[in-house]
């Protein structure tokens, strides 16, 4: 199958050639800079981690004609930081699956040194090929894929999903996938897509059917999802109510507990589990912007006490699922200062524990495609430590929110 798609897209590929075409080039260069105040409750100090990390992409495209069209993407990331770490990958697209057949070398350096760890990694994060026609769009290689429509936690998103404090939201992570999207009317389309896992064993893949409709002035669709075996159905909509923006967004996760192994008197950990978003946003004026969102995670714990068991779920290991507890109001907003410093502050509550994570940051363009940004995120909520004598012997998890680190950050994002 996989060699039969290959054909295809060289001979169409091959056909648009024999026309002159355009080359579009771009390219942009950032640097984060990163700095995680922890606390160990067993040492009962806290330790400052820095982590500097730099990326130049490049991106390019070669349309032959507006039918046509093969897009090339690649970046390399310089990172330094204080001793102790153990990987410079991109932690902010939470999924410990890899949706790529094969991968080029990710890391070079000292990763986990006594002194300095330093490395240079590079991604080849798009290489796909676009053809559109009247009857179909269609897209072959390595590319984004992007589910659902809430602001925070997207429920259909499973593939490659942001966690909400994700500093630098502007690329979704590429995965290799076959996409086909046929146009049925009006903001109406049917979309099959193939995404292919490490490689191509179906075993390691995903698949979705989606349709999108538009009826009574609201923005319909249905999705119908495998990811390594384990089915989803989701459904969400969107549509404007007195100004104001709101969606509804929800998935039912049917997962396969029988294969994880565990003793008989255990609790089973893998159920089948519901997740929605519900949401609002509205700009009150030219200058000011606010939301809203609930979320219910069906796949976490009510009770922090036991909080340690989503690391064996298989919602948390291959789903994209990273929230700890069930439910979740995250509200937040932006005031434009100037047409050039817009900060934003948001903040997130679990309402089973009542931890917060609270965060703010400015944006500041001070040239033309130049930006500088600075923020914080900081967890609010309790922490306890039992201990025998002078030796803390156990560490128990009273709030989500209260045991993340500190972290405070400066960006420099600078576009060609």
């Amino acid at each position: 199958m996989i060699i039969k798609i290959v054909i295809i897209a060289a001979l169409c590929f091959a056909t648009a050639f024999t026309h002159a075409g355009e080359i579009d080039f771009s390219a942009y260069y950032k640097n984060f800079f990163t700095v995680n105040n922890t606390y160990d409750p067993f040492a009962y100090e806290s330790d400052a981690m820095w982590v500097n990390l730099n990326t130049l992409r490049l991106n390019l495209s070669y349309i032959p004609s507006d039918n046509y069209s093969l897009n090339v993407s690649y970046s390399i990331s310089p990172a330094v930081s204080g001793s102790g770490v153990s990987s410079f990958e991109d932690s902010t697209q939470q999924n410990l699956v890899e949706y790529r057949i094969f991968d080029i070398e990710k890391q070079y350096g000292c990763i986990g040194c006594e002194t300095v760890s330093y490395a240079i990694m590079q991604n080849l994060d798009r290489a796909y090929f676009r053809a559109s026609t009247q009857v179909f769009d269609l897209y072959a290689g390595r590319q984004p894929v992007a589910l659902g429509v809430s602001r925070v936690i997207s429920p259909t998103d499973v593939i490659m999903p942001f966690t909400f404090d994700a500093l630098d939201t502007e690329e979704r992570r590429g995965v290799d996938a076959f996409r086909l999207r046929v146009p049925l009317g009006m903001m109406s389309e049917i979309e099959a897509t193939y995404i292919f896992g490490k490689d191509a064993e179906m075993e390691n893949s995903a698949a979705f059917l989606k349709g999108r409709f538009y009826a009574l002035e609201t923005d319909f669709a249905f999705t119908l999802l495998e990811y390594r075996n384990t089915p989803l159905l989701g459904f969400d909509m969107m549509r404007s109510i007195g100004g104001a923006g709101t969606w509804l967004e929800a998935t039912y996760t049917i997962t396969m507990d029988s294969d994880v192994p565990r003793d008989p008197e255990d609790e089973v950990i893998n159920k089948s589990f519901l997740r929605l978003s519900a949401g609002a946003d509205y700009s009150f004026s030219d200058k000011t912007y606010g939301f809203f969102e609930y979320h219910y995670n069906g796949a976490g714990e009510s009770n922090p006490g036991t909080y340690g068991n989503n690391i064996a779920k298989s919602a948390y290991i291959e789903g994209g699922v990273y929230l700890m507890g069930r439910h979740y109001l995250t509200s937040g907003g932006m005031y434009r200062l100037t047409p050039l410093i817009t900060p934003f502050a948001q903040a997130m509550v679990n309402l089973n524990d009542g931890s917060f994570m609270l965060s703010a940051s400015i944006d500041y363009s001070i040239a033309q495609d130049i930006y500088l940004a600075a923020g914080t995120f900081t967890g609010i909520g309790k922490t306890e430590v039992d201990s025998i004598g002078v030796y803390p012997i156990s560490y128990y998890i009273k709030s989500e929110f209260g045991g993340y680190p500190d972290m405070y950050y400066a960006s420099v994002r600078i576009y060609f």
